[in-house]
């Protein structure tokens, strides 16, 4: 996934951050199908905002606002979201 270009300062580099990212989404959308396909009745995620427009159009529902503490000591604001199949 391409090397490590922190500056010695414990943190990834962007890159790696973006990698990570990459991954997670099409982790969510494979978890999707898998869980419909296993007779699974719903699925959960956490929506960073500018997510949430997206996942609503897809019909995912706001159950919940979130603050998730980073590692450089901002909140991020999340909303978890819940998708029920029928």
């Amino acid at each position: 996934m391409g090397q490590d270009r922190s500056k010695g300062n414990g943190q990834p580099s962007e890159e790696k951050l973006m990698d990570s990212y990459r991954i997670r989404v099409a982790s969510a959308w494979d978890g999707v199908a898998a869980a419909a396909y296993a007779g699974c009745r719903s699925f959960e995620l956490m929506a960073t905002l500018p997510g949430v427009p997206l996942y609503e159009k897809l019909g995912y529902k706001n159950t919940e606002s979130v603050q998730v503490d980073l590692p450089n000591g901002r909140k991020l604001r999340c909303r978890r979201m819940v998708k029920f199949f029928a």
